[in-house]
């Protein structure tokens, strides 16, 4: 017992033992435990030698029972491990669907949006339209009404068209032949003038040749006398004979007077009968140039029934340079065989619809309700819109010094549990809200690129140094783990409980562990027991309240 003593003692400077027996061993002293009672003779010690024999046993089944239960407990949590596993990996998948759908929500919702949208300028589309054909049936209306009350009009000016059509060809065949007769008769009177002047050439040379006779025939009268009077006084037969040759000579001049006389007279007649052919020329012209007023005076009146005409073409909206050779070729009978058809057609459209104008209303005061709910939702979304980007700024803000913070104290808390090494985050991407985040850990001595080549341990204690860099940026009062230090050895649990050290000061740590490391490290132990089946008691232990007494009772009995 003394050996037994001394070699725990030097291995175990600060720590006390209690034997089976009940007997205290520490460094310095040995208790042993030995009531005195009436109860406690050697027969009695042996009665309960033999049940504590007994309950020796019993336990020793117990424990075999504890093991077996404990074997099934480590495979249950072997099969939970697993199912963890497989379930974790159906909630990434989980997510991943989740945010597969999201998307295509998403994708949906601004589908639905731009179908609504659509939809929204469709409806508006059919408003104008329905407008539209609700003016244009007015117009309709309104032309055939027009078209009813002019069609007598249409009728008389087509019969006036006619027989315009034919004035002005019977004007035409008249004007050529007027305008032949006209060359005619310019011709008959150019040769006229030509021949009226040359008679009056010629009654200007006879007239002279007849005041020449008139003094030739006045100066032999003088002669005559003279000679007669020379003829009675002398009675002179050569006198005489002179007398016969001046009366021969005036009767040759008579002759020749009476010859001027019957030309002049001819003369006159051709210049009366030019006169005549004259003033028949100027009637004709006259009657042609009357027949010309007439006919200006149809194609002016022509001219404004068809002004007139275009006036009620334009008035009802049709194009005239496309009427007018349709009018100039089709007949009357035409016109009434389309405006039959026209008829026909008003009439197979059915009745008009008199409720129109108050639907027409009923919809434009929907149009203008949801054209304003259009314009509030419009503003609410720019709203939004500016609200989620102003969000989306302070969040990439916010996010970007976090992650900042929690890089820098992962790497302090990386080296500082490691005792060196290199540990970061890196962000994947430039946009940080879409962004992943890759963790780099490198052990001292260690030059790995991916975190999977580490140990299970450095996998384990590099998730734990993550997770108090992220517990460090806002600490709470305590701090619950539940057996993360299983996976480590016991080095790596070394460090795990100098991690919880360190930051002990600001947290209280509650903690379920198997690993005797861990537990030293505790101040006080909670242990839960079945001594019964079903039912289970807890045993608490506070170190200080059990190392104090026994430190000063080995301190009164040195």
């Amino acid at each position: 017992m003394e050996r037994s003593r001394v070699g725990v003692a030097k291995h175990h400077d600060t720590e006390r033992f209690i034997t089976s027996q009940g007997h205290l061993i520490s460094q310095n002293s040995l208790f042993y435990y030995a009531p005195h009672t009436q109860y406690h003779g050697v027969l009695q010690r042996q009665r309960e030698i033999v049940q504590f024999k007994n309950l020796i046993d019993q336990y020793q089944k117990e424990f075999l029972d504890i093991d077996e239960i404990y074997a099934e407990i480590e495979k249950s949590n072997e099969y939970c491990k697993q199912s963890r596993s497989t379930l974790q990996h159906e909630l990434a998948q989980i997510k991943q669907a989740k945010h597969d759908l999201s998307l295509e929500l998403i994708k949906l919702s601004e589908f639905t949006q731009r179908i609504r949208d659509r939809n929204q300028q469709i409806d508006e589309e059919l408003i104008d339209i329905s407008a539209e054909l609700e003016t244009e049936f007015i117009q309709k209306q309104a032309i055939e009404s027009k078209l009813a009350a002019h069609q007598s009009e249409i009728d008389q000016l087509s019969l006036q068209i006619e027989q315009l059509n034919e004035s002005v060809e019977s004007a035409e065949k008249i004007l050529i032949t007027h305008r032949q007769l006209v060359h005619n008769l310019s011709n008959q009177w150019r040769d006229t003038s030509v021949q009226f002047k040359d008679c009056q050439n010629r009654i200007v040379q006879t007239e002279n040749n007849i005041n020449n006779l008139d003094q030739s025939a006045e100066t032999y009268r003088n002669n005559i006398e003279k000679l007669s009077q020379s003829l009675c006084l002398l009675e002179n037969q050569d006198l005489q004979l002179h007398l016969a040759e001046q009366t021969d000579e005036r009767h040759q001049c008579d002759l020749s007077v009476t010859k001027f006389r019957q030309v002049l007279e001819e003369t006159v007649q051709i210049i009366r009968n030019s006169e005549l052919v004259r003033m028949k020329s100027e009637q004709a012209i006259n009657q042609y140039k009357e027949s010309l007023n007439q006919l200006r005076l149809k194609q002016q009146e022509a001219c404004l029934i068809e002004n007139q005409f275009k006036e009620k073409l334009m008035e009802s909206g049709s194009d005239v340079s496309t009427l007018l050779p349709q009018i100039e070729k089709v007949k009357p009978s035409v016109l009434k065989a389309e405006l039959n058809r026209i008829n026909a057609e008003l009439t197979s459209l059915g009745l008009v619809n008199l409720a129109a104008i108050e639907e027409l209303q009923t919809i434009q005061s929907r149009f203008t309700f949801l054209d304003l709910q259009s314009a509030d939702l419009e503003n609410a979304v720019m709203t939004l819109e500016n609200a989620i980007h102003q969000i989306d700024g302070e969040t990439r803000e916010r996010l970007q010094e976090t992650f900042d913070r929690v890089n820098l104290l992962f790497h302090e808390l990386f080296t500082s549990v490691f005792g060196g090494g290199n540990a970061k985050l890196t962000l994947s991407g430039e946009e940080i809200l879409d962004a992943t985040i890759q963790l780099i850990a490198q052990p001292p001595g260690k030059k790995n690129n991916s975190i999977h080549l580490l140990s299970g341990g450095e996998k384990a204690l590099t998730a734990l140094t993550l997770i108090f860099s992220l517990f460090q940026l806002n600490p709470a009062p305590f701090c619950l783990l539940d057996e993360v230090d299983a996976p480590l050895d016991d080095i790596n649990a070394m460090r795990f409980c100098e991690l919880v050290k360190r930051m002990a000061n600001e947290t209280q740590f509650l903690f379920i562990s198997h690993n005797k490391i861990s537990m030293q490290m505790a101040e006080q132990l909670i242990g839960v027991t079945m001594a019964e089946q079903g039912v289970s008691r807890i045993v608490s232990v506070n170190f200080e309240d059990t190392i104090n007494p026994a430190q000063d009772q080995e301190a009164r009995l040195v």
